[in-house]
């Protein structure tokens, strides 16, 4: 659940390390970046180098030079405006190796063997590289170009979610985060609720935000090796799941004490695999709220919960016996961040968010919004969490 370096995507990470170093080192670091990338950038890669993006993004000299840059020396092959020819088309949503600032820069920087895309590492300054795709990110009309035009950002949410989201109440800290980030950027909002046949965020994407149904969906478990269609925005809080228990319950600790207990979860949730998985015993509930039901009448010990979820329970119940285990100390795999999904092209959408998410967070917003659900703000975790 928590973010992680996956076998997946060790590729993209040394990448972004050995272009950060190349973007320091001028001519010579170009040259050996790439050859480095050579080394290994012989396959496809996943789709979402999220690390590191184009430092002149929406830079409009940068744009200018770019296009210069590009018509010398890439629209033989991909056609004017990057729209295709012999080489594939550099503004649709397929990208063979990737599409991300990072992807884009390893290809021009080392080329791929077995196609037509040559290296142009040792011809094309590092900077200048960055010019050609801050000029290709400015060609491309995606979710943001047409938000603008319409003045509207559309949003996908979970339905039934408080406190993060409800579609009867248009309440939630997801939709005051929405609502923020789109008056920040001059937008009115407008909403689809994503529900999904299969159950939980992850499979309501496939049916709202990669059918296009919305230009943004909130409130998505940063799970990168899960998502291939969408990528996702910087973190806005970290999260995980609260041991509680009942008002005769002894006190626990750490999950390990639980060995001798049967736990309250929710049913298919995170928490019951874990528990399961060590060999504990759990009672499955059909939602969080249930399971809290039966710690207060008694008929559970303990429940191990979402946090935000527990946060509501108690706002709303300030009398209620169940309490969170003081101390406890959380599984790493009961960890997770959370962050905002746009479709897999729709690069300079996610800048505008980190931008305008990177703003609130400075200013303190994003805690002040999450208080009013009485849920507390945890920072986003780090890869290295244990």
């Amino acid at each position: 659940m928590r973010q992680r370096v996956s076998g997946k995507r060790w590729p993209e990470h040394l990448a972004s390390m050995i272009m950060r170093w190349g973007l320091t080192a001028g001519s010579l670091g170009a040259l050996l970046c790439a050859g480095m990338l050579g080394l290994f950038l012989s396959s496809p890669v996943a789709v979402q180098a999220q690390d590191f993006t184009n430092p002149l993004h929406g830079n409009l000299d940068a744009i200018e030079k770019g296009y210069k840059l590009f018509h010398r020396y890439c629209s033989i092959c991909h056609g004017t405006r990057g729209k295709g020819g012999k080489g594939p088309n550099l503004q649709d949503e397929v990208w063979t190796w990737g599409g991300a600032d990072t992807d884009v820069f390893a290809t021009i920087v080392a080329g791929r063997p077995g196609t037509l895309m040559g290296a142009f590492g040792a011809r094309v300054q590092p900077m200048d590289i960055w010019s050609i795709i801050a000029y290709l990110r400015s060609e491309y009309k995606g979710a943001l170009y047409e938000a603008r035009e319409k003045g509207v950002l559309t949003v996908c949410a979970m339905p039934n979610q408080l406190p993060a989201s409800d579609k009867s109440s248009l309440g939630g800290f997801d939709i005051a985060l929405a609502e923020e980030i789109a008056s920040r950027m001059g937008l009115k909002t407008q909403y689809f609720w994503a529900k999904s046949r299969r159950g939980g965020v992850l499979g309501a994407l496939s049916l709202s935000l990669v059918q296009k149904r919305c230009d943004m969906f909130m409130g998505v478990p940063v799970q990168q090796e899960a998502i291939d269609r969408v990528i996702l925005t910087e973190p806005y809080f970290g999260t995980g799941y609260t041991l509680v228990r009942g008002e005769q319950a002894s006190e626990v600790q750490d999950v390990m004490e639980l060995a001798d207990r049967t736990t309250a979860v929710t049913l298919k949730s995170q928490a019951e695999k874990v528990l399961l998985q060590s060999g504990y015993d759990c009672r499955p509930f059909a939602s969080s709220h249930d399971a809290l039901q039966a710690v207060q009448k008694g008929d559970m010990d303990v429940a191990l919960v979402p946090t935000v979820e527990i946060d509501w329970w108690l706002k709303n119940r300030p009398d209620s016996t169940v309490k969170p285990v003081d101390g406890y100390v959380s599984d790493p795999n009961l960890l997770w961040n959370v962050a905002i999904a746009v479709r897999k092209n729709d690069y300079d959408l996610r800048e505008t968010l980190n931008g305008v998410l990177s703003e609130m967070a400075a200013e303190q917003q994003i805690p002040k919004l999450m208080s009013q659900y009485g849920v507390s703000y945890t920072p986003p975790w780090s890869e290295d969490r244990s």
